[in-house]
């Protein structure tokens, strides 16, 4: 939910082996007519909630969650997994920095505001520049 995802994005969910002979699909795929079954196991993505991926983003086999809250910069080829409310870019991508400190992203974790109903999140829309105002108010601490 509430998730970006720029123009270009690409997700590889499988990799050549590099532990054979070679690293040319003959071996593994079917359409070379070498083999009938390819044997590779494909890697499944986790994706958080308030995702925002940039133009030109590639996710490789090794990357099998990105957490809630992440940013990932335009152009990044990303490699590991991604921690919720992290800033990640470049290539390969790398740590960039935290959006919010640690008790702030905890507490919007644990508030799962992109579950709430689209009415009451539009009555907090002024506070969405201001995170910890907004958990007061959607906590109903107003």
């Amino acid at each position: 939910k509430y998730t970006s995802i720029g123009r270009n994005f690409r997700r590889i969910s499988i990799n050549h082996p590099t532990e054979g002979v070679t690293t040319h699909p003959c071996w593994f795929n079917p359409s070379f007519g070498w083999t009938d079954k390819d044997f590779r196991k494909r890697q499944h993505l986790s994706m958080g909630n308030d995702v925002w991926i940039g133009d030109n983003v590639t996710i490789t086999p090794n990357c099998h969650d990105i957490g809630n809250g992440a940013i990932i910069a335009a152009g990044a080829v990303v490699t590991k997994d991604i921690p919720s409310y992290e800033v990640w870019g470049g290539v390969p991508a790398r740590f960039i920095k935290k959006r919010f400190d640690d008790e702030t992203a905890a507490k919007l974790e644990e508030s799962k505001w992109w579950d709430l109903d689209e009415e009451t999140l539009k009555k907090h829309t002024d506070d969405f520049s201001n995170p910890e105002q907004f958990l007061k108010n959607i906590n109903g601490n107003e």
